[in-house]
């Protein structure tokens, strides 16, 4: 909080009572400052700053309103997964006795977050060399040796609705260099640093938080396995999944009774925090000119242009069959949902990115995917929607066909 939301209320509150006293005191000198000596001088000067009161009071009330709307934004932002990661440092002991600093990372931001360096502060008092990284029940043993601070393979999920974050306990021995700061009681040193924990969520800050006049990449292969992700997750409630540690089934809303199989199904997703520019860019559309959630389903990549090896030139163009998307880590992600036939109770997908702007009346973008094996067909224009999204099959391919939705 900074000086002005802390004490402008306060300082204002105090001049008005301060001129206040001041005149009804009748203070002589004061009062030839203010008043002739004919006039009743509170009566006059009442009359005369009652616009100048009505402001004071509106001045508080809006450094009040300021206060607490700064306050909702903060809790908006927990609860859409747009916060900062936590961190926590405890000095304990290894299985073999020896100190050593434990490093818990909790990561509650809808983003992935990779940790890949850690360091002590101020610099040149203590050296960190990572020994192990838990993430879950999964041990990632480091090479600790030689490469102080430095971390491996330490990518944590992003926060799912429902579930618990993703928390990575960092392991490291440590190694102090120079005086110490204090002894304690029993004769051991005590060296006071701030242990700093480098990382990024894995859309880019420069993305997110871009600065006028910078040039930046649009990270579209990791805002792609955003939209991946988020279908998969609402898929598996309906269609339930097995638990990750134990294998046991997890019902979805079909087995539940909670969906029929005569009802249509739709996944909503909504892509206001994959925005770049600082958010001020509405971002549906992918790399290849169509709706991240077309290129999620459909198989649909990037535009290319084929060449002739013989003559060099141009033979085609159009866009990319691409049925899996690369990670940067572990297995590549399925882009084909829409041909998979486990798939079929999905009717279409809602893609938007809508705002706050929607409900003063300004038009946010939208489109419907529709499943072309979807079990229970959506009938166009039931969703608003700039645009809709279906397969047509011709001889021996698929062709994405774009038409005119609701609005």
């Amino acid at each position: 909080m900074n000086f002005m939301d802390k004490w402008a209320a306060p300082i204002a509150g105090a001049i008005m009572i301060i001129v206040v006293m001041v005149v009804i005191s009748g203070f002589t000198p004061t009062r030839s400052l203010f008043c002739r000596e004919d006039e009743i001088c509170l009566r006059e000067w009442l009359t005369a700053t009652s616009g100048w009161a009505a402001a004071l009071a509106a001045f508080v009330t809006l450094f009040a309103l300021r206060r607490q709307v700064a306050a909702q934004e903060k809790q908006i932002d927990h609860q859409l997964g747009n916060v900062e990661p936590d961190m926590m440092v405890r000095c304990t002991v290894g299985e073999d006795f020896s100190p050593v600093a434990q490093i818990t990372v909790t990561n509650r931001n809808r983003r992935p977050l990779s940790v890949n360096y850690l360091e002590a502060i101020p610099i040149n008092r203590v050296k960190l060399f990572p020994h192990n990284v838990k993430i879950g029940e999964s041990d990632r043993p480091q090479e600790a040796f030689g490469l102080p601070g430095t971390i491996v393979n330490c990518l944590m999920p992003g926060k799912e609705d429902g579930r618990l974050p993703s928390t990575a306990v960092i392991t490291c021995f440590f190694e102090p260099e120079g005086e110490p700061d204090s002894d304690d009681a029993d004769g051991f040193a005590r060296y006071h640093v701030k242990i700093v924990c480098h990382g990024r969520l894995r859309l880019p800050d420069e993305w997110i938080n871009h600065v006028s006049g910078n040039v930046v990449s649009l990270p579209h292969e990791e805002i792609l396995l955003r939209w991946t992700s988020a279908i998969k997750e609402k898929a598996e409630k309906l269609l339930g999944r097995a638990d990750r540690k134990t294998g046991e089934r997890i019902p979805g809303y079909i087995e539940k009774g909670i969906v029929t199989p005569s009802d249509a199904y739709v996944i909503a997703i909504n892509g206001r925090l994959l925005r770049g520019f600082g958010g001020a860019i509405p971002e549906l559309h992918g790399i290849s000119q169509l709706p991240y959630a077309v290129e999620a389903t459909f198989a649909v990549g990037p535009l290319q242009v084929t060449i002739d090896r013989q003559t060099l030139q141009q033979a085609g163009s159009g866009l990319q069959h691409r049925t899996y998307i690369a990670k940067p880590k572990g297995a590549a992600v399925p882009a084909d949902t829409f041909f998979d036939p486990e798939f079929s109770p999905v009717s279409a997908i809602w893609a938007v990115d809508v705002d706050e702007l929607l409900a003063i009346g300004e038009t946010r973008p939208m489109a419907v995917v529709h499943n072309p094996l979807a079990a229970v067909k959506l009938d166009r224009k039931i969703l608003p929607a700039q645009s809709e999204y279906f397969l047509s099959e011709g001889d021996g391919y698929y062709e994405v066909q774009r038409v005119d939705g609701s609005q």
